[in-house]
């Protein structure tokens, strides 16, 4: 369109242009032939003195008469055209005059639409700068589009990859509530050593688990925290990483609580194995006076009261092999009788 306008303004100019052209050769003409009918009128005034001259000095000649006449007619006639050539040149100045109106119209007009070409030139500039920035800018909405969707996509997948790693944890969470109810079920009991080492095992593996799916929640938490700082300014993603904050700050209150049930757990392990070392030497103790006691029973009457030797202290049967020496040299091992003498009996 703006092109269609500046060739109309320039075949505007083009036609006032060429009429102005044709206006001036016309004054211009016209000013010639305006000349030449002054100097012929000044030759005819010429002529016309001469003949008044010559009528003064030969007014009774009958042939000068005649031709001062015929030269009078001659003047009346050239004022005749003199008056119709000053007439055209009256016409011809006043259309000189117009032409001359015309022309600086025509240069004021032409100015306009200099001015109007510059004005257009300058504004097909700024559109054609506007265009181009809007390409770029397109451009870089597109890109920043399909970033957009590439964060979307990969906040979906942090999204799934943490509903999996709380879906683990709450079931490593129900294991250990397990594990918790069931050694809850064997404090009434009493805990042997194996039992309290598979216990301790078992613990160590729930911590071992905690402890791997602390550092892959650690590393969520690293990584959503990139994704926070990398998508501050998308508004569409705050509200997601207040539910990932919430969550998060749910995950830690449940793990601090499961790490103050898991010191509690080891504080009452710790009292179990007290309790289990207490029953042990309460066993050992209850053993070796049992021991005492058979000894004691089984001495001979007629024996020293050292005979027997000391009541030396051992834990289980290999205290008692242990302690054979101090026995008497004809008590059974088995039943603990005394024998005076020995005889082979069938």
């Amino acid at each position: 369109m703006i092109a269609s306008r500046l060739d109309n303004e320039e075949a505007t100019v083009s036609q006032l242009l060429q009429s102005l052209r044709n206006k001036t050769q016309k004054g211009e003409r016209l000013q010639a032939e305006l000349q030449a009918y002054a100097a012929r009128m000044k030759e005819l005034e010429e002529t016309k003195v001469n003949v008044e001259e010559i009528s003064t000095q030969t007014a009774q000649l009958e042939s000068t008469e005649g031709k001062e006449e015929k030269a009078a007619s001659e003047v009346e006639n050239l004022k005749s055209q003199m008056m119709t050539l000053f007439k055209e040149l009256q016409q011809a100045q006043s259309k000189l005059d117009e032409a001359e109106g015309m022309k600086k119209n025509l240069q004021d007009r032409c100015r306009e639409v200099e001015q109007d070409v510059a004005t257009l030139k300058s504004q097909l500039v700024e559109k054609q700068a506007v265009q181009a920035e809007n390409e770029r800018l397109k451009l870089q909405l597109g890109s920043m589009q399909a970033q957009v969707a590439l964060e979307q996509r990969k906040a979906e997948e942090e999204r799934k990859n943490l509903a999996q790693l709380k879906d683990a944890y709450t079931k490593l969470f129900e294991d250990y509530n397990e594990l918790k109810e069931e050694k809850k079920k064997r404090e009434a009991q009493l805990v042997e050593k194996e039992q309290v080492e598979e216990l301790q095992q078992r613990l160590a593996a729930a911590e071992e688990a905690l402890a791997v799916k602390q550092s892959k929640i650690d590393e969520m938490k690293q990584d959503m925290f990139q994704k926070e700082k990398e998508l501050e300014t998308i508004s569409v993603f705050q509200a997601q990483a207040e539910v990932y904050s919430s969550d998060f700050y749910a995950e830690r209150a449940a793990r601090e609580k499961l790490h103050e049930e898991k010191e509690r757990l080891a504080t009452q392990l710790e009292y179990i194995k007290k309790q289990n070392s207490q029953l042990q030497e309460e066993m050992d103790s209850l053993g070796r006076r049992s021991l005492n006691e058979m000894q004691r029973r089984h001495v001979a009457p007629g024996g020293s009261p050292h005979g027997a030797g000391p009541a030396l202290v051992g834990r289980g049967a290999a205290a008692d092999w242990q302690h054979q020496e101090n026995i008497p040299e004809h008590a059974c091992p088995n039943s603990g009788n005394i024998f005076k003498h020995l005889t082979i009996r069938r």
